[in-house]
């Protein structure tokens, strides 16, 4: 990370997928961090994300809102944008 940012301002302004289930993401402080969400896909219980654990729907149904990254209706699968920016899923950042 470039510098640090205040949560309240940290925002999602890139998202490209450079291997499977993998995404290089920008943010507004011209930083970037590259996630694998394919552990995390590959081990949740069957059922309600069915629908993204194919590799097309994945990438076809991720998008930027509201300055976050989502998948699906309803940001079916999201995560804090602190999270995205220091690169782990399931740390806890203020």
């Amino acid at each position: 990370m470039n510098k640090r940012i205040a949560k309240k301002h940290l925002k999602v302004v890139s998202a490209i997928i450079i291997a499977p289930f993998v995404v290089k993401i920008g943010f507004n402080d011209r930083s970037k961090q590259v996630i694998d969400f394919g552990e995390w896909m590959k081990n949740q219980p069957k059922g309600i994300y069915d629908e993204l654990t194919e590799e097309h729907q994945f990438s076809s149904e991720m998008r930027i809102e509201d300055g976050n990254l989502v998948w699906g209706n309803n940001w079916l699968i999201s995560f804090d944008v602190m999270n995205y920016y220091h690169g782990d899923l399931f740390g806890y950042y203020e």
